[in-house]
């Protein structure tokens, strides 16, 4: 068989895994992904700055007023009003009035909202280039492709500094957006196959099916309808697809559309996300929300909590690899600000923590680190304070589908795995606590879960064709792109559970899912697998939680037990 083609690259950091057959697994080819910005600008030719009256937009991204009192309130599983967190801990409006002040009289426009987290400027280059004292530079990259980028990470000026945290979105550099999902001979597991796996069916039994609920995903574009119609037809025939699609080509950047060389790639993904949910929770909204600038992530996450302020998000995109890229810092820091106001308004989050195991930074790219710093590292969108990380397993299935055992994914001839590791950006959250924890971890550790993600054991899923992208094709598909949207998918049902009994959502799972590992006295149910088998290319999995699996796989009947007894005797108030 030859090589299968195109796995994990830049902007897709959790995307699916090469499609190797479960019969005769075959070597997956390097990826032709774009570099890292640092990467890019040491290998492209200089053409000096760019016209001082270019228009430029960036972003600030603002400090919180109390942040402690936003750690404590996720630390206690609490949740506010949109209104009650722009009074209590949005950024403070006298100091960021000061800063629009001063922007203003840089020759600088601003946008902000009372409550926002991130205030966006714009104006004529020269304008921004003397306000944050760098230079715009023009660069043509290897390939032909013309953008500019600062030559160095901005400084926060000394006027902004405790009111500033944060400048993102100087570059215009286009990070590939490319994620694979091939076809094989092999199908792959069903929506029922996992249902059975996980213990979802008594759920599905009392006649759950996530209706009322609304999962939003982000995505670089969306599959023809043709696709989705074929998935429904195959496993939903009752229940078809109920997907809106929102977009905002002017602030967050237009997304791929057929004719796009890489639309098949990324409309892939799309349907591996939306396909998963569908199959496991198909009563559900689902509402996509496209973009093509990876620095717009906040402000997506931002719109799909104002429009949706209920919703179940799942992401498998990022716009770092690894916390080491040039730029991974601030851009964090603008992802964790707004993450963690969607967890206080009590949004659940499910982020993909990233296919290349403990090494993050392990690109498919021919050079070294440029910057010499070691693999070892998570994806910084994962690593977010206000997200549940989620990684990845091998699923072992009875031949009724029934729960055999788990592995943490890891394939070392391949470089595939689980994301995981800790962080040294983000610190360990109060609410991070569980038996296999190190005592001395100072940093955000993940992944905090995980679900299926081997090609081996991958999911069936029918995607666009390569070279036709209307002409679905069906493989098997895997990474933590598909755990993601599995754990929003199972989060729907146990969300119209909740509301069934008048209670509470899940809202941030990660407080109540830590609790869970803990066995508190009173618990009804268990709510995990503990995985204790193999590793992600560099930790083992173990007893408790570890940085391949996490705290485990979902026991699904378990875990809606768990929630349900959380609502009543946590209870969700500030």
């Amino acid at each position: 068989m030859p090589a299968t083609t195109l796995a994990c690259v830049l902007c897709v950091a959790a995307c699916s895994t090469p499609a190797v057959s479960t019969r005769t697994a075959t070597a997956a080819a390097p990826s032709t992904g774009k570099v890292p910005l640092d990467v890019a600008i040491r290998d492209a030719r200089d053409l000096g700055m760019v016209p001082a009256s270019m228009p430029v937009r960036f972003n600030l991204t603002l400090a919180y007023r109390d942040p402690a009192g936003v750690a404590a309130l996720l630390g206690r599983g609490s949740r506010v009003t949109a209104l009650e967190f722009a009074n209590r801990f949005g950024p403070e409006p006298t100091r960021v009035n000061a800063a629009v002040r001063l922007l203003a009289s840089s020759g600088l426009a601003t946008s902000w909202s009372p409550g926002d987290v991130a205030l966006t400027a714009s104006g004529p280059a020269g304008a921004a280039e003397h306000f944050l004292g760098v230079a715009l530079h023009r660069y043509l990259a290897a390939g032909g492709a013309t953008f500019h980028a600062p030559v160095m990470e901005p400084l926060i000026p000394a006027p902004l500094r405790g009111t500033v945290i944060a400048i993102t979105g100087l570059d215009d550099y286009q990070r590939d957006l490319t994620a694979a999902v091939p076809s094989a001979d092999v199908y792959g597991v069903t929506p029922q196959d996992m249902s059975t796996f996980y213990d979802i069916t008594p759920l599905h039994q009392s006649g759950l099916d996530g209706m009322g609920q609304t999962v939003a995903f982000l995505e670089w574009g969306v599959p023809p309808n043709s696709v989705l119609q074929a998935y429904a037809r195959k496993f939903t025939p009752t229940s078809p697809f109920k997907v809106q699609v929102h977009q905002d080509a002017a602030d967050w950047g237009a997304p791929l559309v057929d004719g796009d060389a890489q639309y098949s790639a990324v409309a892939g993904e799309a349907a591996l996300d939306i396909e998963i949910v569908h199959g496991i929770a198909p009563g559900a909204t689902e509402v996509v929300y496209e973009f093509g600038n990876s620095s717009a992530i906040p402000a997506v996450v931002k719109a799909i909590t104002s429009q949706f302020p209920h919703a179940i998000v799942s992401s498998s995109i990022s716009g770092h690899e690894c916390e080491q890229e040039q730029g991974a810092a601030s851009d964090g820091a603008a992802e964790n600000q707004v993450d963690v106001a969607a967890a206080a308004l009590g949004t659940s989050i499910f982020w993909a923590s990233g296919d290349r195991g403990a090494y993050a930074c392990l690109d498919n790219f021919p050079d070294q680190d440029p910057n010499a710093n070691t693999e070892i590292s998570v994806m910084p969108d994962a690593s977010s304070a206000g997200v549940t990380a989620v990684g990845g397993t091998t699923a072992f299935l009875t031949p009724g589908a029934g729960y055999a055992q788990e592995s943490a994914w890891g394939e070392p001839a391949e470089q595939w795995g689980s994301g995981g590791g800790v962080s040294t950006e983000v610190p360990r959250p109060s609410w991070q606590q569980a038996p296999g924890m190190p005592a001395t971890m100072s940093g955000r550790g993940l992944p905090d879960v995980a679900a299926n993600a081997d090609i081996i054991s991958g999911w069936d899923i029918i995607s666009p064709g390569s070279a036709h992208p209307a002409q679905a094709g069906e493989g098997p598909v895997g990474g933590t792109s598909a755990a993601a949207p599995f754990w929003a998918a199972i989060t729907a049902l146990i969300d119209q559970d909740l509301a069934h009994k008048s209670l509470p959502s899940v809202g941030f799972a990660d407080p109540a899912l830590y609790l869970f590992a803990q066995s508190p006295v009173g618990i009804p149910a268990q709510a995990f697998h503990d995985v204790t088998l193999g590793g992600n290319l560099h930790d083992a999995a173990g007893p408790g939680w570890d940085m391949a699996t996490g705290l485990g796989t979902p026991d699904v009947a378990g875990l809606e037990q768990d929630f349900e007894w959380y609502e009543h005797t946590h209870g969700t108030g500030t």
